[in-house]
């Protein structure tokens, strides 16, 4: 949040009779609102004035990232997001709506028409994420043709596309250029929140999962982190096109087979989990691999899903009338689901 000002603001209290021409008055303010509006936002969002009078943005909410994390270049890592200031644990990072928005079976001319009708912020913020480029074929960029427009509409999308719900997909310039880390190394995890369920009114949010410290990365996981490394590796290799050198994936062999064992581990004892469902398991033993689950997420450093496992450890406390337990894991649930999910998001509210 911007700061104060540290000067001292003027008193109230004016002595005398106004004695201005009142005719003239609105003549200068209108002369100098400009002015005004652009020393106010560098004083308080901390960017340039000259923002609001030469650049053009794609999406007017990068002003408000500018004051939580800056785009940074990163040695032989693309791209990436770095903490300006603290992030509080459970704090909104960004919220961000679809530069495109896509079904699985979108057309070709569908593609050309939206990248058409794009101002040339958007097109650049869309041409500048990173793809892949299929080999032996050559994709101009900016692209050239309608044909060159497909290639790099669909390649980025194969790159940056998040799943949104069946059959939809989206690309989000600003949180793509949050880069990944695996299970113990991830900070931020996003979320897609729909509007009266409709798609084409919903957003992406981004909340810390722990408290992020100034100059830190903002780092986020693409994928299931639960494998072990060799697989997660070949998974990001296969799919995004680089080799995973994050936190968990750079331990020492002796600590990444430990690491290995965790994670297989709590894959293992959540599917054991869901067999209480159909009755194969009773409700101690399932409240047992509750426990054991969030003791391996702890050693782990496994931020995400708890507040989903204690969600489910209450319904079986309630499911066998213990309301003391029950209410204790409900307001675990809520804990955590407010902190990866938001205070108001769905699965918070649910709990």
């Amino acid at each position: 949040m911007a700061g104060k000002p540290k000067t001292k603001t003027p008193s109230s209290k004016v002595k005398g009779k106004d004695k201005r021409n009142s005719s003239v008055l609105p003549t200068v303010l209108l002369f100098l609102a400009p002015v005004a509006l652009a020393a106010l936002a560098a004083l308080y969002l901390d960017v340039p004035s000259r923002l609001f009078l030469k650049e053009e943005l794609h999406d007017l909410e990068i002003l408000r990232d500018r004051t939580i994390f800056n785009v940074a270049d990163l040695e032989g890592r693309g791209k990436g997001l770095i903490a300006k200031r603290k992030i509080e644990q459970g704090e909104l990072i960004l919220t961000e709506k679809p530069l495109l928005l896509v079904q699985t079976e979108s057309s070709k001319d569908y593609l050309i028409t939206t990248y058409n009708n794009w101002t040339q912020p958007q097109k650049t913020a869309y041409i500048t994420l990173s793809y892949i480029i299929p080999e032996g074929d050559n994709i101009p960029n900016p692209p050239n043709t309608p044909e060159d427009v497909v290639k790099i509409m669909d390649a980025v999308v194969r790159n940056n596309a998040v799943v949104l719900k069946s059959g939809w997909l989206g690309v989000f310039p600003r949180m793509t250029r949050m880069n990944h880390a695996c299970a113990g190394g991830f900070n931020a995890m996003y979320h897609w929140r729909e509007t009266n369920g409709r798609v084409d009114e919903g957003e992406l949010r981004v909340y810390a999962m722990r408290d992020i410290q100034k100059g830190e990365e903002l780092l986020t996981t693409y994928i299931d982190p639960r494998k072990s490394r060799d697989d997660r590796r070949k998974h990001l290799k296969s799919a995004y096109g680089f080799d995973c050198a994050c936190k968990l994936c750079s331990l020492p062999d002796e600590e990444s087979k430990k690491s290995d064992e965790r994670l297989i581990e709590m894959k293992a004892v959540y599917k054991r989990f869901t067999r209480w469902m159909d009755g194969h398991i009773n409700g101690i033993e399932a409240i047992e691999l509750i426990h054991r689950y969030w003791a391996l997420s702890i050693e782990e450093g496994f931020w995400n899903e708890r507040g989903q496992m204690a969600e489910e450890a209450a319904y079986v406390a309630a499911a066998h009338s213990d309301e003391e337990a029950a209410r204790e894991w409900s307001q675990l649930a809520y804990h955590w689901s407010s902190i990866e999910w938001g205070s108001d998001g769905e699965r918070a509210i649910k709990v």
